[in-house]
């Protein structure tokens, strides 16, 4: 690996590429959670009140704090209403997230250790996964890593500063997703004064000059955008019940097992699993043992003590880990390190079989889902001098294994942006619809959407996009008029309108379970995109 981190330019150009592969995918449309998150910063955009969080044309939203949607709705201000503009904050956040990791682990062990884990998190499939469809863990994710590494700063050097730019970092991430923003710090922090046994530093005053201002000014102005649209009711839902709720099963509950995390950390850490498993059980024989009391013991102890929490809650969701990842890289690539320069052969063997089997799903992928296109053939070709570069340039056995794992999931990556994402975003019935209307030429025109709403229609229609409950007492008041319904929805229209329509028949997959890939059975949804000229309107504008 000192092959790698002595040269610049080698390091330069592998970044360069790394962040090429983020940029192949910064302007896929949008879906799940990412597309809803996206029209609550366009809403912001439209309306001008930053105090006042809205979603789906108006409706009051409480879920999250408002600075990710602040930052987005900035973005979207300065680069126009597209998907580009919305990913654009959390690329940059994770480049700095990134830096600040590499100065962490720096910190904790030394450069080429920071050097590694910094590259495994970015080579990762968490990233490449959740850099696309955009996640606010994501976003929260680089402050906390931010944030640590300053509290780690301040525990070593003792400076003003260091507490200050901490609690900053907290405060930044409290108000992207809440309390859980301060609480992994936290953990980490005290994971770190007690693996020392450093007791003195909790006294410290600094901690408690700093933190608490800082903390109280953070919480203001979520607390103020919620007691102002939900009273004291909506205070307490947000604090708690939508935190400690989730944990207990009062607020949300699901019939997930206690190991959920275990096999989900293993699929969102490819193609690093087996070295960050290992990594883990190592760290955690040296905690019980106790032999060491060295820098970086906290990011395990606060890791494993989030784990644990998220893992008794009632509520889980594939996305809770992410916040903790970038530490457990940094433990990976600490313990993964000496393994470089002695190679043995299960290091060997099992990630070169990873890195085969990967690029075999991702050709599967191609050639099974996206038929008749080779043009993506030409990512995959790269594989080859790439290996060729690999077995003559001087490297160490085991930077060559790393590497090549390293240029598969960046190859995976790369056809996840280019390829297999455009082609499930192109079965999205409510971004065909958007387009539609979109390309319309009328200029007195809304989308009312019937029986069925997808977050989509407010954030791709140029025009509004408003949510319907009934057709019985519907009386709109623009003259042109577009309708998104299902068959049922379709039908009730025809009797209340009779033929003063038009309509097209549109398919539409669940573009975030894409279970519909690979089964036999039809699985989409039929939806009815009509347009409906209103007369009652045209004859009061003629009046």
């Amino acid at each position: 690996m000192r092959e790698i981190t002595q040269s610049r330019v080698t390091l330069f150009s592998l970044f360069l590429i790394i962040i090429g592969v983020y940029l192949s995918g910064i302007s896929d449309d949008l879906f799940g959670n990412a597309v809803k998150y996206a029209s609550i910063s366009k809403e912001l955009l439209l309306r001008e009140d930053w105090m006042k969080l809205t979603y789906r044309g108006g409706e009051p939203y409480l879920q999250k704090p408002p600075l990710f949607f602040w930052v987005n709705t900035i973005s979207l201000k300065l680069f126009g209403v597209n998907p580009l503009a919305y990913r654009i904050p959390s690329l940059l956040f994770f480049i700095f997230g990134l830096y600040s990791l590499f100065k962490l682990t720096t910190l904790c062990y030394n450069k080429e250790t920071g050097l590694l884990a910094t590259l495994l998190t970015a080579c990762s499939l968490v990233s490449l996964m959740f850099m696309n469809n955009v996640k606010i863990d994501m976003f929260m994710m680089n402050t906390i890593i931010f944030a640590v590494w300053q509290f780690f700063l301040a525990l070593k050097q003792n400076k003003w500063i260091n507490y200050i730019l901490g609690f900053i970092g907290c405060g930044i991430a409290l108000l992207i997703k809440g309390p859980i923003g301060i609480c992994i710090p936290a953990f980490i922090v005290a994971g770190e004064i007690i693996s020392k046994k450093d007791w003195q530093n909790l006294l410290n005053i600094k901690w408690y000059i700093v933190g608490l201002p800082i903390t109280l000014l953070s919480l203001l102005p979520a607390t103020l955008i919620v007691y102002k649209q939900f009273g004291m009711d909506g205070v307490i839902f947000y604090f708690w019940t939508n935190n400690a709720g989730r944990i207990s099963g009062e607020y949300l509950a699901g019939s997930r097992g206690p190991f959920f995390y275990i096999h989900t950390i293993a699929w969102l850490a490819l193609p690093w699993s087996i070295l960050l498993f290992r990594a883990v059980f190592l760290e955690a024989k040296q905690v019980w043992n106790n032999r060491i009391k060295k820098e970086g013991h906290g990011l395990f102890l606060g890791s494993m003590l989030f784990l644990i929490i998220i893992s008794i809650s009632s509520f889980k969701r594939q996305h809770y880990p992410i916040p903790i990842l970038p530490f457990l890289f940094a433990i990976t690539a600490h313990w993964t390190f000496p393994l470089l320069k002695h190679n043995p052969k299960w290091f060997s063997i099992s990630h070169i079989t990873l890195s085969v089997l990967l690029l075999l799903g991702a050709l599967f992928v191609s050639f099974y889902f996206i038929p008749n296109n080779y043009s993506h053939l030409a990512i995959l070709l790269m594989v080859i001098p790439v290996l060729l570069l690999f077995k003559y340039y001087h490297l160490s056995n085991g930077t060559k294994v790393l590497l090549t794992s390293l240029t598969s999931i960046l190859i995976v990556g790369s056809l996840m942006n280019s390829r297999f994402y455009p082609f499930l975003l192109s079965h999205d019935g409510y971004i065909k619809a958007c387009k539609i209307v979109n390309r319309s030429s009328l200029n007195d025109q809304a989308l009312y959407q019937y029986r069925t709403y997808g977050e989509e229609t407010f954030f791709y229609l140029n025009s509004p996009a408003h949510n319907l409950e009934t057709l019985e007492n519907w009386h709109p008041t623009q003259q042109h008029i577009w309708l998104l319904t299902d068959e049922e929805g379709k039908e009730t229209f025809s009797r209340l309108h009779q033929d003063n329509y038009t309509s097209q028949l549109i398919k539409h997959q669940k573009v975030s379970q894409p279970k519909w890939l690979w089964s036999s059975k039809d699985r989409s949804q039929s939806l009815y995109l009509i347009k409906f000229k209103n007369s009652s309107a045209q004859t009061a504008i003629a009046d």
